[in-house]
């Protein structure tokens, strides 16, 4: 291997084919707590600033990103759906190497990849139970969401030989079902995508 053919690189696009919710907490106690759990509470200042954040007694209340240019996921979304993916389909323990590879050299550009609107298309709530204080209550969830957005990224990673374009392939068609967003896992009209682009770059930057 040489720096010349360190990478393999792919451009794909794809379009939610109902509902996209957005998981961020909106607000600052919430993205405290949801930060600590995942262990980055060195970037909560900066979440915080980067979300429209509110207040409400007993709701919570989860949306999208949002900067000057719009409402935007982030790269490691992309990411941890291939990383749930893989798991899903026992991967991990049937392609040796394929583990390490995706934590530590594969990467999804860019960083911010935004979805084409500049505010939410509605929300959906749904009661459920936490463990408080003084025992059980019922609160309210409510997830933002936005449907018929579709955006373009690529996929970069080490051509160590580990990770093929047909393993690669086979993993995006079933992440396909797997989804992107809150709620994801409860099938329906949440989560899903189409691919609508999967094509190699052949000369690498």
């Amino acid at each position: 291997m040489d720096k010349n053919n360190l990478f393999k690189k792919y451009q794909l696009a794809i379009q939610m084919k109902h509902k996209l919710l957005g998981g961020k907490p909106k607000s600052e106690k919430l993205i405290e707590g949801w930060l600590k759990t995942r262990g980055r509470e060195n970037t909560i200042d900066q979440e915080i600033e980067e979300i429209d954040t509110i207040e409400e007694e007993k709701k919570a209340w989860s949306g999208f990103k949002k900067d000057e240019k719009g409402l935007y996921l982030n790269s490691y979304q992309i990411k941890g759906m291939i990383k749930e993916t893989i798991k899903v389909l026992g991967l991990s323990k049937k392609v040796k190497g394929l583990k390490g590879l995706i934590v530590s050299g594969f990467f999804v550009y860019p960083a911010r990849i935004y979805v084409g609107k500049d505010k939410p298309d509605g929300y959906i709530e749904e009661g459920c139970q936490v463990m408080g204080p003084k025992g059980p209550r019922s609160i309210i969830k409510r997830h933002d969401y936005v449907e018929n957005v579709g955006f373009n990224f690529e996929i970069w990673f080490f051509d160590t030989g580990i990770l093929t374009e047909k393993l690669l392939d086979l993993i995006l068609t079933a992440g396909q079902k797997v989804g992107l967003g809150t709620n994801r896992h409860e099938g329906g009209e949440y989560g899903e995508f189409k691919i609508l682009k999967f094509e190699k770059v052949h000369k690498v930057d």
